[in-house]
């Protein structure tokens, strides 16, 4: 039987691309936002720290912590952040895609920090076509219009074949604590810790992967049938298993 899909293990290359949209929600159901997209929403604090520590060239980890200023007298109890990244693999199959880092957390009491703890997973609903170089989706997934577009961020998003999303996700949300001060302002900080494991890509094989994939598993078969038949075929003959008459043709001229 012809092997019609195949699945291979590959550590994507995967790079920040250095846009954010983050969203604080109120109990008043106030919306505070800060993009990359508008100098006027500008997080207060962005850092951003991309680790390869294998040093294979592909990153291993990425580490960002957003802070920002927010009035002391509404409390966010809703924090969503959407972060764009490049993910490629080209091992077996060469393709390259735009996908997002989106994380929520909902609370029944005011925060002041949240922390999250994940691994960024490839997740697929098809396999991939592995013919050519895919960018099917390469474009862009951000911009200045996607915090007053977020039901269709989400239903294109989620339309595509392939997306990358979390898994293993630890959150830890730290209550708001009395404020002292008198500015009527409060900082709210973004802690955000995730690794990029290696991935299980599942792909449409070609012909000649099909070809390969033949080749290696029943050519030693049909190896091994053959020098077994040869040794019965002269163990028959030479101890006269069976008997055998010898035909001569004669020529008339």
């Amino acid at each position: 039987m012809w092997k019609k899909f195949d699945v291979y293990r590959e550590t994507p290359s995967i790079e920040f691309k250095y846009q954010y949209l983050v969203i604080f929600e109120s109990r008043n159901s106030n919306s505070f936002i800060c993009d990359s997209f508008d100098s006027k929403h500008y997080c207060q604090e962005f850092q951003v720290h991309e680790s390869d520590t294998d040093r294979d060239d592909r990153y291993d980890s990425l580490t960002i912590k957003i802070s920002t200023v927010l009035p002391v007298n509404e409390p966010i109890y809703a924090v969503h952040v959407f972060l764009p990244v490049e993910f490629k693999v080209t091992t077996v199959c060469w393709f390259q895609m735009e996908g997002l880092i989106m994380t929520s957390y909902f609370s029944f009491h005011p925060g002041s920090s949240l922390q999250v703890f994940a691994d960024l997973q490839l997740h697929q609903k098809t396999p991939l076509p592995c013919t050519e170089r895919d960018l099917t989706y390469n474009a862009s997934l951000l911009n200045a219009n996607s915090k007053n577009e977020l039901p269709k961020l989400f239903a294109d998003y989620n339309s595509r074949n392939a997306i990358t999303r979390l898994i293993n996700e630890q959150t830890i949300w730290m209550k708001t604590t009395h404020n002292t001060n008198n500015t009527g302002f409060t900082t709210f900080t973004i802690d955000l810790h995730l690794r990029y494991p290696e991935q299980e890509i599942i792909y449409k094989t070609t012909f000649w992967q099909m070809i390969k994939w033949f080749l290696v598993q029943y050519l030693p078969v049909a190896g091994i049938l053959f020098v077994i038949c040869k040794r019965v075929r002269k163990f028959v003959f030479t101890n006269n298993v069976i008997s055998t008459v010898q035909m001569i043709h004669s020529s008339k001229y």
